[in-house]
């Protein structure tokens, strides 16, 4: 639609400069005859020169008119095209306001789902440990969970449960060296 209003734009263009070309014209023949009819000495010749001065005089209304209806038909065309880039404009403002909040939104749901993702299978779990090797701290005899965990934690509670394991049997040889 934009491509056959341009061209439609272009054609207007052509037409209002063809008809101030001939406005142009015309006045260039008034002008002549005017000066042709002052310099005759011949007063019909003068006469009939004013005559046809005035006949081009009528013809050039009805030009004007049809070259100001031209500019404003291109005048109301740009318009309407400047109204519809300010909508398509808008509509891309609101498009990308619509993309932005989803996105804002996206980003907000996987910053809680790492957050709760953390929480469950890191930090609980390492408090679980943490207690648990307060416990064997106090010397009291833990299981520790956690073991078959095949990921960081697991590897820790793996240690810890070593740790437990050698306490024990350090406490257990003390007891028997204190014994013996």
């Amino acid at each position: 639609m934009i491509a056959k209003s341009s061209s439609f734009e272009g054609d207007q263009l052509k037409t209002i400069k063809g008809f101030i070309d001939a406005y142009a014209k015309a006045g260039k023949t008034i002008v002549a005859l005017k000066l042709k009819a002052m310099s005759t000495d011949n007063t019909d010749a003068a006469l009939k020169m004013l005559d046809e001065v005035q006949s081009k005089f009528k013809q050039l209304p009805p030009v004007v008119e049809t070259i100001e209806g031209g500019i404003g038909t291109l005048n109301a065309l740009a318009s309407e095209a400047a109204e519809k880039g300010f909508a398509d404009v808008n509509d891309s403002i609101a498009s990308s306001g619509r993309i932005t909040v989803m996105i804002g939104v996206l980003t907000a749901l996987v910053m809680v789902g790492s957050t709760l993702l953390g929480f469950f299978s890191i930090a609980r779990p390492m408090r679980a440990l943490v207690g648990m090797l307060q416990r064997m701290a106090a010397g009291e005899a833990v299981e520790i969970a956690g073991i078959g965990r095949k990921d960081e934690i697991g590897d820790t509670a793996r240690a810890v449960d070593e740790i437990g394991v050698m306490l024990a049997e350090k406490a257990r040889r003390e007891a028997e060296e204190r014994a013996a």
